[in-house]
């Protein structure tokens, strides 16, 4: 049987915005089955096979139509509050920070974005995938940032302005 679509409903700058997602089950439950490990054929730094790790959940491709759907509804509120690029970046933000902040306490892998929005809720890493993966579809240049030390994962969004250690990323806590 299909889900009922998600709703969200969430503040930004003054107003409260509102928007209904589909979530495919069959995609949903196949994120929830999926293994979330890492096989090498060869020893490797983190360095080495982070970036691959983190993108092959943003990149999945049968998460496309979940993207589809959440752009369609945040390019239809930009364009209803004339919103310029960095507003834009901010209400995408915005969303993903209102998803509340649960972490499984037995399942620390990262989850597919569509099992954030089907959850409705995520952990670090979660969150900031999900903006992540909407950014990138919209032409940012995004960064995901690793604090090993303190088991974190936040958002990196190319600045011009002030930046992360240098990095020439704004750091954004999803």
């Amino acid at each position: 049987a299909p889900l009922p679509p998600q709703t969200f409903s969430w503040r930004f700058e003054g107003s409260t915005l509102r928007m209904e997602v589909p979530v495919d089950a069959a995609v949903l439950e196949g994120a929830r089955q999926a293994p979330k490990t890492v096989l090498t054929r060869r020893q490797m730094s983190e360095a080495e096979w982070i970036p691959g790790y983190y993108r092959a959940f943003i990149d999945e491709p049968h998460q496309e139509p979940l993207y589809d759907a959440l752009l369609a509804n945040f390019r239809s509120l930009r364009e209803t509050l004339g919103l310029d690029d960095d507003r834009y970046a901010e209400l995408i933000v915005s969303w993903a920070q209102t998803l509340p902040y649960r972490t499984d306490p037995i399942d620390l892998e990262p989850k597919f974005p569509i099992q954030t929005v089907g959850d409705g809720d995520g952990d670090c890493d979660d969150k900031t995938l999900l903006a992540a993966a909407l950014l990138a579809r919209e032409g940012y240049d995004v960064s995901i940032l690793l604090f090993g030390p303190e088991a974190h994962v936040t958002l990196g969004i190319r600045s011009n302005g002030p930046a992360y250690g240098g990095s020439g990323y704004a750091l954004v806590e999803t």
